[in-house]
């Protein structure tokens, strides 16, 4: 689905990689039940031409539907409803997948990614703290899920005059819409109240919606994906080659606190490419 560009209109594709969940409907402790999933993430792609991404990635899939050297695929079985349909990085197969990142590392598709991940071991560990003061105290994965969020787009909702859209992957069944969209308003308010700013009340639109629907939001999902197998199996090999062709803008990562209390933005000027630690 091609989107509307403007010339101060700026579009924001949003999806999670792993799970906000500490612990089980059991009580069990997730952390140390499914280490797969050890870190949580959100992910942002910035796009600046919408429609020309969109093109590339539904011609890929269309190319690569009409290749017989993929036809044994079974995700590319249309009646599958699987690749057919939309990339998903997880359970594309491996040629495909090798396809989409050749893609996403050209040089003449503006796309800009960041990211804000979390180590749920330490977040645990600051949960137990504060259940130690206030024996009260629950925590709601929602609530990392909303502040990861907040943090993400921090900066990012501020140009006055200027239309912003953002568009999140739908989570299974629930609405977030309101919850994300308080998030969003909230990290405005936060950068304006920072640097001083007026209240400029930019124009912001909020859409929930599947990768299926909009091409964006498969990208994002190879990029988490490629990040989050960089920080689960140190794994950098896909990861690298997203930031040495220029496409990653930050990550932030408040866990990392070998070097500075409050963790480490990994930008250009201090690359995340190399073992993690």
């Amino acid at each position: 689905m091609s989107v509307e560009t403007h010339r101060k209109s700026h579009y924001y594709f949003v999806d999670e990689s792993g799970v906000p969940d500490i612990w089980g409907r059991r009580k069990n402790d997730l952390v140390i039940d499914n280490p797969a999933s050890r870190f949580f993430l959100i992910g942002l792609v910035e796009i600046k031409d919408v429609t020309t991404v969109s093109n590339a990635i539904d011609h890929l899939r269309a190319m690569l539907l009409r290749d017989p050297r993929f036809s044994t695929i079974p995700s590319l079985d249309v009646s599958k409803r699987k690749t057919a349909v939309e990339f998903h990085a997880k359970n594309d197969h491996p040629r495909v997948r090798e396809r989409v990142f050749t893609l996403l590392c050209q040089a003449f598709h503006n796309i800009r990614y960041s990211a804000v991940v979390r180590d749920k071991r330490r977040v645990r560990s600051i949960v137990e703290a504060m259940k130690t003061i206030d024996p009260t105290y629950r925590y709601h994965p929602n609530s990392l899920y909303d502040a990861l969020v907040r943090r993400l787009f921090n900066g990012r909702l501020h140009f006055e005059g200027s239309r912003y859209t953002v568009y999140f992957a739908q989570r299974g069944k629930s609405d977030r819409q309101a919850a994300l969209l308080s998030a969003l308003e909230n990290a405005q308010r936060d950068y304006e109240q920072y640097a001083g700013l007026d209240e400029t009340e930019p124009s912001i639109r909020f859409v929930s919606g599947y990768p299926r629907q909009y091409q964006g939001l498969q990208v994002v999902d190879y990029f988490n994906w490629a990040l989050q197998r960089f920080y689960e199996r140190d794994d950098n090999h896909y990861w690298k080659r997203l930031w040495d062709a220029g496409k990653v803008r930050c990550v932030i990562d408040p866990d990392a606190t070998g070097r500075y209390r409050e963790g480490e933005i990994y930008t250009a000027s201090n690359p995340l490419t190399g073992e993690f630690n």
